[in-house]
């Protein structure tokens, strides 16, 4: 999938960033040292929020305002990124449904790694997703000419159905 490029939004303060804490269940000890919490979009807007690598297990949405406090940084969604490990976790902003491979989250965290010097951008970057949700799925994001980020993945099958056709029956007169 050709993500484009990404665009880089707001950089949150602690006291922006607080009551999108409280709502995954986490709190400011969980961040991971030196790094910001930052909109960037490759098409979808993302609040990249990076941990610790032991808080990333601990994070899961709670609330109902999620969408409301993330529209108020210009963010649409939220995911929670351990930069050292390279693995994400994102979920609707109800958080009933983990997503276990989202390109269009895998964007913005590959361009948060690029632009914070976590990763060089002349190599294949690899994302894990979906561990927490018992479907681990790794994502690979590449950068091609004109700073565009290009995100793959094997896609698994989970479900399989038919169609039938409806039958038309034409009229004579």
């Amino acid at each position: 999938m050709d993500q484009g490029e990404a665009v880089t939004g707001a950089t949150l303060t602690t006291s922006q960033l607080q009551p999108l804490l409280e709502r995954l269940g986490l709190l400011v000890t969980d961040l991971a040292e030196d790094l910001p919490a930052q909109v960037l979009s490759t098409g979808l807007p993302y609040l990249v929020v990076p941990v610790r690598a032991e808080s990333l297990s601990r994070s899961a949405i709670e609330g109902v305002d999620l969408e409301e406090l993330l529209m108020s940084v210009g963010a649409k969604f939220v995911l929670v990124l351990d930069a050292a490990g390279r693995e994400v976790r994102t979920w609707d902003n109800l958080g009933r449904v983990e997503d276990v491979a989202t390109g269009s989250a895998a964007g913005p965290a590959a361009a948060y790694l690029f632009a914070h010097n976590l990763a060089d951008p002349s190599d294949p970057l690899e994302i894990a997703q979906g561990r927490f949700a018992g479907r681990p799925s790794e994502l690979k994001i590449t950068r091609r000419s004109l700073n565009r980020l290009s995100v793959s993945g094997e896609v698994w099958p989970v479900a399989h159905g038919f169609l039938e056709p409806e039958l038309i029956c034409a009229s004579t007169s």
